[in-house]
């Protein structure tokens, strides 16, 4: 299909890009665009402008004087997975590896992904376990956000996410991502990011469910020494407090049960010794 027609503006600045966004009701950001452009082809979605912000300087990616990971909105996800192989951020590194196909890192952004949240998505997840932060801009100016709250919660009108930043106490803890992946594309069909924390793990899942989210009710004990019966109903309540997706391909049951299985094998293998 053609898309609806639209407009296109390539702002060189962010409070350029906010202005634009404010003032053409309807308008949309323009990053990686591979899941924009395909939702306009499909006519999934409608946009009255593009703004593009390729070229407005939000292209950070360093490790701050704190320790912290920051990721401009426009650092493309393959730079930011040879950078983290390089610099010890084994999770998002993982995600990179395993993550859609070589021309989607190349072109896709860490941030458009996080702000996409698609349900078959790799990188919200990690970030999510990972406690992510992002700085937005509007015109009231900068402010700091959760990232989980930022995917629940209503979004703050016209915006623009500047980048994202992962907290230095994140790097050496043990941590992981398994993924069952569609066999065709790579998209993931169930996935659990997995953080080691002072108290069990921090969990984030994807594929399954309609956005990635936390499951806080898996972080509040350790579970390590847990019995397999009792780690199975821990895992089932969890999960039956959630709505889960499907298609022709994995249904919703399917995938509920894949996911269930991801758990416990995450769980059960978890390193018992406190991080690092």
């Amino acid at each position: 299909m053609i898309p609806a027609t639209f407009s296109y503006a390539a702002p060189k600045s962010p409070q350029e890009a906010l202005d634009l966004l404010s003032a053409h009701l309807g308008s949309m950001i323009l990053a990686g665009g591979h899941t924009l452009l395909t939702a306009l082809k499909q006519r999934k979605a409608r946009a009255a402008m593009l703004v593009d912000i390729a070229h407005v300087g939000l292209d950070r990616l360093e490790i701050d004087d704190q320790g912290n990971l920051v990721i401009g909105a426009a650092v493309k996800q393959a730079a930011l997975a040879e950078f983290c192989n390089r610099n010890g951020w084994a999770l998002l590194a993982e995600i990179g590896a395993k993550s859609g196909d070589p021309m989607i890192r190349a072109r896709g952004t860490f941030v458009g992904a996080l702000c996409a949240a698609e349900p078959g998505g790799d990188w919200a997840a990690g970030a999510l376990a990972l406690d992510t932060e992002i700085r937005l801009l509007t015109q009231d100016g900068e402010r700091m956000m959760r990232l989980g709250g930022y995917l629940a919660d209503p979004k703050p009108g016209p915006h623009l996410v500047l980048e994202a930043i992962i907290p230095a106490s994140m790097r050496d803890r043990p941590q992981g991502y398994e993924k069952v992946k569609h066999a065709a594309i790579g998209w993931s069909i169930a996935s659990v990011a997995h953080v080691r924390a002072e108290i069990g793990l921090q969990v984030a899942v994807s594929g399954a469910l309609a956005r990635p989210q936390r499951l806080p009710i898996l972080e509040q004990r350790d579970m390590a020494s847990f019995e397999q019966a009792e780690l199975d109903a821990a895992i089932a309540n969890a999960l039956d407090q959630l709505s889960f997706v499907g298609d022709r391909y994995a249904p919703a049951d399917w995938r509920k049960r894949r996911l269930g299985l991801l758990l416990r094998d995450v769980f059960q293998s978890q390193n018992t010794e406190a991080p690092a």
